[in-house]
């Protein structure tokens, strides 16, 4: 035989061992969709609803990649309150998943940005925190800000940014979607957070809410738009974080209820509903009277809204989602939410 048959031989005996293997042995494990990564946003007060944030916590710890605990809170004097529970920062640890608590400012407080001293001992606490009970990062949550807080806020976040680069701990800022020219995400400024933080968190939920009329909770146009909008300004995409609502709102003459889908699905099956799918909203709603023949309308997003979401967020490029909040949802939630990112 020349020494090019062998050659030939030899490649085609090598092609047929490669194929016959990868056809006998096991299927590859599917690649999660798009690389999303999911973050929890948990806060105990659930715990008398059952199942239990830390319940489903438990249940399900593959599927979050960041836990972001509703814990810290900022005050005016630079000081920070803490409601942390040993239990599940040692679960998460555990189980592998990455602490980000939320430090919010407590009460709308924005004070301690704009002085220097407080400042700086806000962002000492934040820093000693973190370090100290070994949590990856830190999560910025300040709410309630006039538009005069929008440069303090950006100085406060770089400042903290710069304190915990030099720990080798990550920060996030929470953000409110930008759908007007005016109103409470002014007082963000886009393209200055994204610069000095690793992602940003759209909040993308309460569309419509207990101060407004019936509608759905987060439209999926709207969710679109405020993608969109945050690119624009300037954060890349591979930072953006879209927030996932697994709750509703029940509206009626008496008031605005904040339905988690658990209560919703529980309410659709004592009353025998069939809800009405939106295909513009990518949302559900119904109606019902009450036993006082008081008339309510529901709208939420369940897990249903989810594969629209998910696919937005692939689409986009996005770093991932995160969910308001772990305990609202019910165990349909969590699997629907494993298949579609192939999580087990």
């Amino acid at each position: 035989m020349s020494k090019q048959a062998k050659q030939f031989l030899s490649l085609t005996l090598g092609l047929f061992l490669l194929v016959t293997a990868a056809g006998c042995g096991a299927k590859p494990a599917p690649k999660p969709a798009g690389g999303l990564k999911v973050i929890g946003f948990y806060e105990e007060a659930q715990a008398s609803n059952p199942p239990s944030p830390f319940h489903n916590l438990k249940a399900y710890p593959n599927t979050l990649d960041y836990l972001a605990p509703f814990w810290y809170s900022v005050h005016n004097d630079g000081s920070v309150s803490s409601t942390a529970n040993p239990q599940t920062a040692a679960f998460a640890r555990k189980n592998g998943i990455k602490l980000m608590p939320l430090f919010t400012n407590a009460g709308g407080a924005y004070a301690f940005m704009q002085d220097p001293a407080t400042r700086s001992r806000a962002i000492a606490n934040i820093v000693n925190i973190v370090e100290k009970n070994g949590y990856s990062g830190a999560s910025i949550d300040f709410q309630l800000l006039p538009p005069s807080a929008r440069q303090p806020l950006n100085t406060f976040v770089a400042d903290l940014s710069n304190a915990l680069k030099g720990k080798k701990k990550e920060i996030s800022a929470d953000v409110i979607p930008a759908d007007t020219n005016q109103g409470a995400h002014v007082a963000y400024d886009y393209a200055a957070l994204a610069k000095h933080t690793h992602r940003i968190i759209l909040m993308t939920y309460d569309h419509h809410n207990n101060s407004t009329s019936p509608g759905p909770v987060a439209p999926l146009p709207w969710v679109k738009a405020a993608v969109k909008a945050a690119i624009k300004a300037g954060v890349p995409p591979n930072q953006i974080v879209l927030g996932l609502a697994d709750y509703g709102y029940d509206w009626s003459s008496a008031g605005v209820v904040t339905l988690p889908l658990k209560n919703v699905r529980r309410l659709e099956r004592r009353l025998k509903i069939t809800p009405t799918w939106d295909s513009v909203s990518k949302e559900a709603h119904f109606t019902y009277t009450d036993s006082k023949g008081v008339s309510h309308t529901v709208w939420y997003q369940g897990k249903r809204g989810l594969a629209s979401r998910i696919a937005l967020a692939k689409r986009n490029k996005l770093w991932g989602m995160a969910i308001w909040r772990v305990g609202y949802e019910n165990k349909s939630y969590w699997k629907t939410l494993d298949k579609l990112l192939h999580k087990k």
